[in-house]
């Protein structure tokens, strides 16, 4: 492509406003360096513009090409902005280019720039996708760079080379006489990108001279793709997930409505968008799928340092860290008429006379016929209550029966009289031989506070 060409093509993307003010990202390289002598005979079409390099340190040549970065700014009369990076241990890759971003952004404000351009190209976007297939395997991974995006706080991040081959860039160069610095890292094979960019892409192109813009077109394809299954989820998750800061409720009976294919996107998108609350990883969706395949009734998973996934008969539910409320574990306790007591830092319970109501509110009321002794306890394997004078049921068919959370099902307690007849489960049911007739003068009653 000639220089008129390649400067049609920039103008012909509208990228940027005749007001805008644009910070280019320069390394020195053959990709950077084309791209700033573009935007130079483009000068009339934004306000200003100013340079931003980074000296990662990673080769010796680095402060020589930084210099060589200054002077061109130097030439160009334009703004040189510089920072240096202290390179990590590991992920050197992930954390440079954390740094740089940072970088920019930071520029972007203090410096009142509306933008930052980069030279990603072609090639770039072939090797992002390629590196992704490898690392990840999943559909949602194989997204494409794109020419421009949100930045920070009303800034923009833009890539006006984008759909430009490596090669056509290295020839501007050449015939433009264009100075620059072969960075010797990109020879390093300890880098993925590097392996990719050596060994894999050439090796695509050369089965097929189209194959980047066939990866392009790929990428643009599963981008619509995942605009529409997005849409989809948006409305699934607005009819059955209820969301708070700390817990997300999941109805299952509604996701059960959904094809293979829909439910496959819906858990997938469910992962990725509950990334505000846990961190799900694929192996933890597969082993929460496959509880639900179970069909047990209830169960939990445990996300270490998170919180947990749990469900409940026909609700699934994400919970950030959950607080557990605290259940007593004494035996056996009488309840003397007329006094409080307190169960744990959420619970309250007492049993009184009339005249003798507490000032505290409480959550579950229960008038009681006449009873010498009342005795408080955790429910125990073969508990009955009478519900009728007919009808008797354990209490642990109950729960089922009335589909009563696990939680819930130990914080109950069992309350009963000196025979030990089952007068109530609280807060759930109560046994017909407590219940005072409303005939009858109310004898006592009984005052439970708890969080519900």
């Amino acid at each position: 492509m000639s220089r008129e060409q390649l400067l049609a093509h920039l103008k012909a993307q509208r990228l940027w406003q005749s007001t805008d003010s644009l910070l280019i990202a320069v390394s020195g390289g053959v990709d950077s360096m084309v791209l700033l002598d573009l935007m130079m005979q483009l000068s009339d079409t934004y306000h200003k513009c100013g340079v931003a390099y980074v000296d990662h340190q990673l080769r010796e040549q680095s402060k020589v090409e930084k210099q060589f970065v200054r002077h061109v700014c130097q030439r160009y009369d334009i703004p040189f902005f510089h920072a240096t990076w202290t390179p990590t241990e590991t992920n050197v890759e992930a954390n440079a280019r954390a740094f740089r971003y940072d970088f920019f952004e930071s520029l972007l404000t203090t410096e009142n720039y509306d933008g930052v351009l980069t030279a990603h190209h072609l090639n770039d976007q072939a090797e992002t996708l390629v590196m992704k297939l490898i690392r990840e395997g999943t559909m949602f991974a194989l997204k494409s760079l794109v020419a421009t995006q949100s930045f920070g706080v009303g800034k923009r991040l833009i890539r006006p080379l984008l759909t430009l081959e490596k090669k056509t860039l290295r020839q501007y160069a050449a015939d433009y006489q264009i100075e620059y610095y072969e960075d010797l890292s990109n020879q390093d094979d300890q880098y993925t990108r590097n392996r990719v960019r050596k060994y894999l892409i050439p090796q695509m192109i050369d089965e097929n001279p189209q194959a980047l813009v066939h990866i392009d077109r790929v990428s643009q394809q599963v981008a619509l793709a995942e605009q529409l299954i997005q849409e989809n989820y948006n409305e699934w998750a607005r009819k059955w997930i209820i969301k708070t800061p700390t817990s997300w409720c999941i109805a299952l009976e509604g996701v059960g409505q959904l094809s293979k294919a829909q439910a496959y996107y819906f858990w997938e998108c469910l992962r990725l968008d509950s990334h505000s609350l846990l961190t799900i990883n694929q192996k933890q969706l597969a082993a929460v799928q496959e509880l639900i395949r179970q069909n047990k009734s209830q169960w939990q998973l445990t996300l270490k340092d998170q919180g947990i996934i749990k469900r409940r008969y026909d609700k699934l539910w994400l919970i950030a860290n959950e607080q557990v409320l605290p259940i007593v574990e004494h035996g056996p306790l009488r309840l003397i008429i007329n006094q409080s007591y307190s169960l744990s830092e959420n619970e309250l319970i007492g049993i009184f006379e009339p005249a003798h109501l507490p000032d505290w509110q409480a959550d579950y009321q229960l008038r009681l016929s006449a009873q010498t002794e009342f005795w408080l306890r955790k429910r125990q394997p073969g508990d009955k209550i009478a519900l009728t004078p007919k009808l008797s049921k354990k209490v642990a068919r109950y729960l089922i029966d009335a589909k009563i959370p696990k939680e819930a099902r130990d914080r109950a307690w069992i309350l009963e009289n000196k025979d030990k007849n089952l007068l109530a489960f609280l807060p759930f049911v109560c046994s017909y031989l407590s219940i005072s007739k409303e005939t009858d003068k109310i004898h006592y009653v009984l005052l439970y506070k708890y969080e519900k």
